[in-house]
């Protein structure tokens, strides 16, 4: 049985020999919405997965790639023949994920756990699976809900993140964060000489 890869460029084989330059807006139409809607996505969306880690993210790599793709429309086989409209469309995908990975990296954590929560900013030397033991006891008296969205955060997932994956939204976990950062200032205040 064929791949989908192959059904789909054995379909479009005469569009994509050509650049997308000379592609009729017919032709171009059919390219970016059988690539966008059929089961070539899917794998799209899967190689974006495994390189993301996260469905949202995956999906907006996809998404922001295809609009390059259909927006720019670079695309030149230049005598390669259809094949390399697969290997261009990976490239550019590869593309997306790096720069999506680069601002997630560069991104900061949202919340600097040690400055939030007293207590927690020990000594540089102090190793970090004690640094963690100290955190789960500070967090044990949360609620359930509080005790979650801080141990994500302090596992280095952002807002975001958290609210995809508890299905909130972004400004809920930053009120449950809020609150939670409060209840540990108060149950861990020095008292005032």
């Amino acid at each position: 049985m064929a791949s989908h890869w192959e059904e789909y460029l054995r379909r479009l084989e005469r569009t994509l020999a050509r650049p997308a330059a000379s592609w009729s807006l017919e032709e171009s139409r059919e390219v970016w919405n059988s690539l966008a809607g059929g089961p070539v996505n899917q794998i799209l969306h899967r190689y974006a997965l495994r390189k993301t880690g996260n469905i949202p993210d995956a999906k907006d790599v996809v998404q922001q790639c295809f609009f390059e793709l259909a927006i720019h429309r670079t695309y030149d086989p230049d005598g390669a023949g259809p094949a390399a409209f697969r290997i261009w469309i990976y490239g550019c995908l590869r593309r997306q994920v790096a720069r999506h990975l680069e601002r997630r990296k560069s991104r900061s954590r949202d919340v600097p756990l040690d400055d939030v929560i007293p207590g927690l900013s020990v000594d540089g030397k102090q190793a970090a699976v004690e640094k963690r033991v100290l955190l789960d006891q500070m967090i044990d008296g949360l609620a359930p809900r509080e005790r979650d969205v801080m141990a994500r955060l302090s596992m280095g997932q952002s807002y975001k993140q958290i609210a995809c994956e508890l299905n909130f939204s972004e400004v809920y976990v930053r009120q449950i964060s809020s609150r939670a950062v409060r209840s540990l200032r108060k149950r861990h205040a020095t008292p005032a000489d």
